[in-house]
């Protein structure tokens, strides 16, 4: 009985933990039109130790938008890593706002990529999104974030936790602990 129990209770975590990602192929036999990747708009450059927003407005004629996948690479470090930020409480037809991603505090300047797409239900896709951003701890001009999306700072769509990395051959830890 308490072995049971116990197989139960695994499960019932497995099952909470498990998060549902649309497909990554799409299957043509199912009707339906991609999401469409209308504007999206990221500081080119940022101080390290703060929150990146990152801008983007989508929309679906299907009404079947899941959320967004980010692509993100650190120039010398993390080369490479996806993230599925779904969409919750949601209009799934249009959608305008904001990912957040933190920034450590940093002691040299680092270099992200930013590649970000819309993705349906049924794995359908929208255009990919480049954005190049620049971090720094030193003078940097404060970016202006554009008229257009000042009311997306209203509607927080998910984070992104990427991991820098910091270690480079022959030298310390280039992070510096808050």
């Amino acid at each position: 009985m308490y072995k049971k129990l116990i197989i139960f209770i695994t499960c019932l975590f497995i099952l909470g933990c498990y998060e549902v990602n649309p497909p990554l192929t799409v299957d043509p036999n199912i009707p339906g039109s991609a999401p469409k990747l209308i504007d999206s708009f990221v500081v080119p450059a940022s101080w390290s130790g703060k929150i990146l927003p990152i801008f983007v407005e989508v929309s679906d004629s299907d009404g079947d938008l899941a959320g967004f996948r980010v692509e993100v690479s650190q120039l010398g470090g993390n080369m490479y890593d996806k993230y599925f930020v779904p969409l919750k409480n949601q209009d799934r037809s249009y959608a305008k706002g904001y990912l957040s991603m933190e920034i450590p505090k940093l002691d040299e300047p680092e270099y992200l990529r930013l590649n970000i797409y819309a993705v349906d239900k049924t794995g359908r896709r929208s255009r990919v999104v480049t954005h190049n951003v620049s971090l720094d701890f030193g003078k940097i001009s404060k970016a202006k974030i554009p008229p257009k999306w000042k009311d997306a700072l209203r509607n927080h769509l998910g984070h992104i936790f990427f991991e820098f990395q910091f270690e480079r051959e022959g030298s310390s830890s280039l992070l510096i602990r808050r």
